[in-house]
């Protein structure tokens, strides 16, 4: 079977719905009960939604639609539009797996509000911390190019430990007005891409870092554990 998308929604006792494109583009629109609400958007691998497409074989034919069904799995094949509903606690082994793994995939998922740029193919959208600066970046496991992105900010001060290959770097970035003073903080201006996570930390944070540490996703994970 190929398909277009397929839709989740759950009503009960949480009220979100999860589609999932073709293409890998994936949509979240969580309502309650959920730790993500509102309008999100992910970029997944493509071959997500095509190793799905097989296993959609196991649902049963879609009975008639119930109103009442706390979970509708809304499938999109390009020329007709099938529904199944039904009770995850009740559920055949068809619906039950195709349940677990779009919420699988959606635990994976690199989630951004709608409207803000989506991270590279192949890139994980990561936050550095370091007292009251935050950052955020795009980092690449491929080769650990770490991109930090415009609006993030950067300590003022620098470590005596600082090695003077990092002094002289943070001064290139204010000269050239990638960096930029505000207020008690940098600020980057542009996106600026660093060859490795530990310079791109080191450099926000004004002293050595270990970026495969203080880089992390979303849910806490730090990136020497995405390798």
């Amino acid at each position: 079977m190929t398909i277009n998308s397929v839709t989740l929604h759950r009503s009960e006792p949480v009220d979100y719905q999860l589609t999932l494109w073709a293409d890998g583009i994936a949509r979240w629109d969580g309502e309650k009960g959920v730790t993500r609400t509102g309008a999100w958007q992910a970029l997944v691998p493509a071959a997500w939604p095509r190793n799905l497409a097989g296993i959609l074989d196991l649902l049963p034919p879609p009975a008639r639609p119930s109103s009442v069904a706390p979970v509708t799995v809304v499938i999109d094949d390009g020329g007709t539009i099938r529904r199944h509903s039904g009770d995850p606690a009740t559920a055949g082994v068809g619906l039950w797996t195709i349940i677990t793994l779009l919420e699988g995939i959606a635990a994976q998922a690199q989630w951004e509000p709608i409207g803000a740029p989506l991270p590279p193919p192949g890139t994980h959208l990561v936050g550095y911390r370091v007292r009251d600066i935050a950052a955020t970046a795009h980092w690449s496991p491929a080769g650990s190019t770490t991109t930090v992105l415009a609006g993030s900010g950067a300590s003022c001060a620098e470590a005596p430990s600082l090695t003077r290959e990092y002094r002289r770097k943070r001064q290139e970035l204010l000269d050239d007005g990638t960096l930029a003073l505000d207020g008690d903080r940098l600020i980057f201006t542009t996106d600026h891409a660093f060859t490795s996570p530990s310079a791109a930390a080191t450099i926000v944070a004004g002293s050595n870092t270990n970026g495969r540490t203080a880089w992390r996703t979303d849910d806490g994970t730090p990136i020497s554990r995405l390798q």
